[in-house]
């Protein structure tokens, strides 16, 4: 009788099974962003110092294999460095966006900047604004590599955006090659 009643303990259970995976965020090593320009005047020499932190925050991960990730870039401290000039910018500032991607592919379309940002430290006071990007990236991860179509945008700074005016507006495309970069790896389950 002991034997009966523990089959049928176990015939009124639910099995479920659960399933882990192990997502895994990259980075595509892109080009560096050349300044478009629209005269016949070189363009200004400067370089640019930028210290801060990046956190990258899985949302809603499941089994359908596309993962948003919230990216929050907060900049600490920057400091750009002109032939006369140096200007210390250190009132840390945030951009926060997000990054969809899956194992082939990613889908991002991060927002542009415009400032002034920060309060000068020192040096005059500029306005300064930061290029977005609408990305699409298609991956291969047994390669190590991720081929990119970009559009880089600005925010609009002349004339200003208007009801007419969309507020940013498109500087280049962009195509290129990158290698996959692993920031970060969460491993998360799901019932199946």
């Amino acid at each position: 009788m002991k034997v009966l009643s523990i089959l049928t303990a176990i015939s009124a259970l639910t099995l479920t099974s659960v399933d882990a995976i192990a997502l895994t965020f990259y980075r595509i090593n892109a080009p560096p962003v050349e300044t478009p320009t629209t005269t016949t005047s070189p363009a200004p020499s400067f370089s640019i110092e930028k210290q801060g932190t990046t956190l990258y925050t899985a949302i809603n991960p499941g089994s359908s294999g596309m993962v948003p990730w919230q990216v929050k870039e907060i900049a600490d401290k920057v400091i750009i460095h002109m032939p006369s000039t140096t200007v210390t910018l250190n009132q840390p500032t945030t951009r926060v966006y997000t990054v969809t991607q899956g194992s082939y592919i990613e889908l991002a379309n991060i927002p542009p900047v415009e400032g002034p940002l920060f309060t000068p430290t020192s040096g005059p006071v500029a306005t300064l604004y930061e290029y977005g990007f609408n990305r699409y990236c298609n991956i291969n991860q047994s390669g190590g590599y991720g081929a990119c179509h970009e559009t880089v945008v600005k925010p609009r700074v002349a004339p200003a955006a208007s009801p007419t005016q969309p507020p940013t507006e498109e500087v280049a495309t962009r195509i290129y090659t990158g290698s996959l970069i692993p920031v970060t790896t969460i491993y998360t389950s799901f019932s199946s």
